[in-house]
């Protein structure tokens, strides 16, 4: 996958030139659309529903999660066709796009576009304004997701996630924070038939996962060279 990312950007670059700019936007902004209308009908159930996700909607990608990724970066690109005159088509794609982000439930993405369009046009009360008629919007469209149950084991997770950092900060290997969780759970999340095997926060993932794995990949390093050096 990563081969092909990498050829696909250096075809870009060798091929791309600045006059096709709004064309390349438009068709990710309409590219962006489609997969928001997706995301609106899984919602209501009328169709597309029978697409394989673990948690709906999430149109294409298998989960709202990424779902809501994927449209924090396509909405500024719609939004961007509005100073270029496409300013009906624009405003279409960014209220379908906002609309199926409304309905992912994802609070840390609307944080993202949230304080994301206010750093870049606070000073416009037109932006401040709407993001704040959002923000009630969201509020209303998902007010029993906002403190359920799903919140409080996640802030469980990352306070025991950084006390184990704080005790641990190289890491615990691939699959260490399952093993370790338990001792700094404090009885808050466990249950009897069993527990979460990863933090819910990629960042704190990585952190507690692979910081153990590069130390013991250069631990190897050194040994095989001291290795080497002794034979020799």
């Amino acid at each position: 996958q990563i081969v092909v990312l990498v050829i696909l950007f250096l075809v870009l670059a060798m091929t791309f030139k600045t006059d096709n700019f709004p064309a390349f936007l438009a068709v990710a902004s309409v590219s962006g659309a489609a997969i928001a209308c997706v995301g609106i009908l899984q919602y209501h159930g009328i169709a597309y529903v029978d697409i394989t996700s673990n948690a709906m909607p999430s149109a294409t990608f298998g989960n709202k999660n990424f779902l809501a990724e994927y449209l924090i970066c396509m909405i500024p690109v719609a939004a961007s066709l509005w100073p270029m005159g496409y300013r009906k088509s624009a405003g279409v794609y960014v209220v379908l796009m906002t609309t199926c982000l409304l309905y992912t439930g994802c609070r840390a993405a609307w944080i993202g576009i949230v304080v994301s369009v206010l750093v870049v046009g606070w000073k416009d009360r037109r932006i401040r304004y709407g993001i704040l008629a959002l923000g009630v919007l969201g509020l209303l469209l998902n007010s029993k997701e906002l403190f359920n149950i799903s919140i409080t084991e996640r802030l469980a997770f990352w306070s025991g996630t950084l006390k184990m950092i704080w005790d641990h900060p190289f890491g615990v290997g691939p699959g260490g924070w399952a093993r370790m969780y338990p001792l700094y759970d404090g009885g808050q999340t466990i249950k009897v038939d069993g527990y979460h095997l990863h933090p819910h926060n990629d960042y704190a993932s990585q952190n507690k996962q692979f910081a153990h794995t590069l130390i013991e990949a250069l631990q190897k390093e050194l040994t095989d060279d001291t290795d080497n050096g002794t034979d020799s």
